[in-house]
């Protein structure tokens, strides 16, 4: 076994270790993006208020530059990155659909809790989906299984590292209370399906 071993490239060692399907590669990217944020600074600050169509100001070039730094935005038009144009209110529908929020052309309270989420913080939940993808995933081109993104309210099932199911789910809510508890979260467990009731 180590003779074989020793003459299998490092490379295709590692990359067999490595879950199958491409949501892995796209969480390391993620990781790396998002450790870049933190090394710069941060999210920039958007201040609170209405966005209406039109607008001008400070405000509009600063929630810009926001979603810009998570890619829902590019380069502004000339002259346009402090108006809240048509490129900045789809942006905004954008984040908001990621981020499971009514798109709307406001910053409203739900819309500045997710701006306000801190890039450490969406580091830490991508740095803790990659340890989960590691110790549970299935490795190799075989394996079934489905998983639950909590977060985009769907489930999916993959087979052979290709999606061939996906379904919406209902799920708990993480947000903390004025105390900071969290009550109704969804358990993250890690378990092998013995039984599928249809309802």
């Amino acid at each position: 076994m180590l003779r074989r071993l020793g003459r299998v490239p490092v490379d295709q060692i590692i990359a067999g270790l490595r879950p199958a399907g491409d949501q892995y590669p796209r969480l390391m990217a993620a990781a790396r993006r998002y450790r870049d944020l933190v090394a710069a600074g941060g999210f920039e600050r958007v201040p609170l208020g209405h966005f209406r169509r039109g607008q001008r100001g400070p405000g509009v070039a600063a929630l810009r530059r926001r979603l810009a730094q998570e890619g829902f935005v590019s380069a502004p038009p000339a002259g346009e990155a402090d108006r809240f144009e048509q490129t900045l209110f789809m942006a905004l529908g954008h984040f908001q659909r990621v981020h499971q929020i009514k798109p709307a052309a406001r910053v409203g309270r739900a819309t500045r809790a997710a701006l306000r989420r801190t890039a450490e913080a969406k580091l830490a939940a991508v740095e803790r989906a990659l340890h989960d993808w590691r110790a549970t995933a299935p490795r190799g081109p075989g394996g079934l299984w489905v998983q639950i993104n909590v977060a985009d309210f769907h489930g999916e099932v993959w087979q052979g590292g290709q999606r061939i199911h996906r379904f919406r789910v209902i799920v708990g809510d993480d947000t903390p209370d004025e105390q900071g508890r969290v009550r109704n979260a969804t358990p993250q467990i890690h378990s092998r399906i013995h039984q599928v009731i249809f309802n």
